[in-house]
């Protein structure tokens, strides 16, 4: 898979920013009976025997998915979005197999009779290739024995958008494997600003001078489905390093950077110096945010939790995706949660609130940060009943953890 697709191939669609369809605690539309419906359909395989669908929760942002295998052998592999009714992918396991047997003996199929051989399963499941036709490559694997030929649909600007991926057996031309992912952009993907800015951007925070780079301009989600279109810059080649027993070397060292496309704010730092025990080459801190823990398990977001001393913030979408609804008055800056019943009334700047109409005090006063509300953590555990706990030493804040192990 290419770098630019790779980078798209983990989104899903999304509901409208004002929904609650994008929550950390994400409820099925379709039941397992429907899920099986539309695997059978696509599989289209009259001896296949589907077992019963197992709904579970994955990725980032949180997608419920019905998985499920036959149970004639384990012949397939399906997962099927429990929100859109899409079928996210489906493996032929006992294909698969004898491809990766074939595989030694050499291919059999090149990558134009690949291309043609997935582009015919697609058009004869009603998928619509024309949405998908304006990137179409191809990767052999003699370790898989499959050529993967990927349909990508991108914006003006590059940014993939929708994307199918078929594994093709190289020994006899069958179909071993489908994937695909698609995304409803909630944000221009239009750039701010261009390649040469960002990686002026990228050189100017590094000490050493790396001669090779490649940008790729990407749509990202966090967990709850909040969107933000960034580059990643890949910045690589060999430098004089100085190892922990002080003898130097010359290595090929790669970092990489992930940019805000819209501001050029270097975003995330890394690199493979971190696995050669090296000090990390740059010429100033890059800023992190505080980490959220929910339920013992590390997530994403763009809107960080903000510090105020002691206190901590959540932003409005965070509070939404654990289970509030949360109306906003921006001329007046009154915020009104609402869960089942006594609902929270607050005002940006102030500390006075009411619960059901009961005055009482908050910590910090609701803000609003780059345009989006943050409110008072405490508010989780007043509405939600969810216990909190902000780890200062460890720049984390849990939310219903109790009882539950730290994540790796």
């Amino acid at each position: 898979m290419t770098p630019s697709l790779a980078a798209c191939f983990f989104l899903v669609c999304v509901a409208p920013q004002g929904s609650h369809a994008s929550t950390l605690l994400p409820k099925p539309a379709i039941t397992p009976d429907d899920a099986v419906g539309i695997a059978k359909e696509f599989v289209d395989d009259p001896t296949a025997r589907l077992g019963t669908p197992e709904l579970v929760v994955v990725g980032m942002p949180r997608r419920v998915f019905y998985g499920f295998s036959g149970i004639t052998g384990g012949t397939h592999d399906v997962a099927v979005n429990a929100s859109t009714g899409r079928l996210g992918s489906v493996t032929w396991m006992a294909r698969m197999f004898t491809a990766r047997r074939a595989a030694p003996a050499g291919r059999k199929i090149t990558d134009s009779e690949a291309v043609a051989a997935a582009r015919t399963f697609l058009a004869s499941r009603h998928i619509d290739l024309a949405g998908l036709a304006d990137r179409v490559s191809s990767t052999y694997s003699q370790r898989e024995g499959a050529v993967t030929v990927y349909f990508a649909k991108l914006s003006d600007s590059g940014v993939c958008l929708n994307e199918a991926a078929v594994e093709v057996s190289a020994a006899n031309g069958d179909i071993v494997m489908y994937r695909a992912d698609s995304c409803e952009p909630t944000v221009s993907t239009t750039p701010g600003v261009t390649r040469e800015q960002v990686e002026q951007t990228c050189r100017a925070l590094l000490r050493q001078e790396l001669s090779k780079v490649r940008i790729d301009l990407q749509l990202d989600q966090d967990t709850l489905g909040d969107q933000r279109l960034s580059y990643l810059c890949h910045l690589h080649g060999p430098v004089e390093v100085t190892g922990p027993d002080g003898a130097k070397t010359t290595r090929d060292i790669l970092t990489v950077m992930s940019v805000d496309a819209g501001s050029g704010e270097v975003l995330t730092f890394g690199g493979d110096w971190r696995l050669r025990g090296l000090t990390p080459p740059l010429t100033r801190p890059v800023p992190t945010s505080p980490r959220v823990v929910f339920r013992g398990e590390q997530i994403w977001l763009f809107k960080p939790p903000v510090v105020r001393g002691a206190n901590v913030l959540l932003s409005k979408l965070l509070f939404e995706g654990l289970g509030a609804k949360i109306a906003f008055d921006e001329a007046s800056g009154e915020l009104v949660l609402e869960k089942a019943e006594d609902p929270i009334v607050c005002k940006v700047g102030s500390l006075d609130a009411t619960q059901d109409g009961d005055p009482f005090q908050l910590p910090v006063p609701p803000e609003v940060v780059n345009g989006h509300p943050y409110l008072p953590v405490v508010l989780v555990t007043r509405l939600l009943g969810m216990p909190v706990r902000w780890d200062a030493e460890k720049d984390r804040l849990y939310i219903d953890c109790e009882g539950r192990p730290e994540p790796e």
